[in-house]
């Protein structure tokens, strides 16, 4: 397999959620044993949100949070914060994107989200026609 050839491809390997994320460690290792919990599963639904917190010009935060309810008997959360491109929508993302980060290769996935931004956004994304340049 590919993985074996290149960690940085490996969804487990911590490389390759480290390589994408920079910054909070706690964050970052929270996303890493969610991953790993989450391997023996195939079925997951996620119920997404992120917000935007403005106090000031100069002052902002951005939140973005899940939680899988179909994992465990019990719901699974997961919430973490963000710095840059401060808006509601780039949270929103964030909390999908993560979603699928911890999401094992060729799962089925629900994401319920309330940001229809979000959702088109998405839309758009997987209409893209990625190509190799020759």
């Amino acid at each position: 397999m590919l993985y074996n050839k290149n960690p940085i491809l490996n969804p487990l390997s911590p490389l390759f959620i480290k390589n994408l994320l920079i910054g909070f460690d706690k964050i970052i290792d929270r996303l890493l044993f969610l991953a790993h919990s989450f391997i023996n599963f195939t079925w997951f639904s996620f119920y997404t949100d992120g917000s935007l917190f403005q106090e000031g010009p100069r002052k902002s935060i951005m939140g973005f949070a899940w939680i899988e309810v179909t994992t465990s008997s019990e719901p699974i959360p997961f919430q973490g914060v963000m710095m840059f491109q401060r808006s509601s929508t780039t949270a929103e993302t964030f909390a999908v994107l993560s979603t699928l980060l911890v999401s094992p290769i060729n799962s089925h996935i629900i994401i319920y989200t309330d940001s229809l931004n979000t959702i088109q956004n998405y839309t758009r994304f997987l209409r893209i026609n990625f190509s190799t340049c020759q």
